[in-house]
């Protein structure tokens, strides 16, 4: 779970919305690393936390 995290923490300024993901959300996390939708929603619960969720939409 930690790999899949930091993945997508490495992943964060790179990502620009698109039509498909509009805001980061499990979508975009799903996109970035193949994992559940347990895991996708652990991941961005985390990052809420630590208010690394990027405000960009689309």
């Amino acid at each position: 779970m930690n790999e899949k995290y930091e993945k997508v923490i490495a992943a964060i300024p790179h990502w620009t919305p698109s039509r498909d993901c509009r805001i980061f959300g499990v979508s975009a996390i799903q996109s970035i690393v193949k994992c559940t939708l347990l895991e996708a929603i652990e991941i961005r619960d985390r990052l809420e936390y630590e208010g690394a969720i990027p405000n960009r939409r689309y």
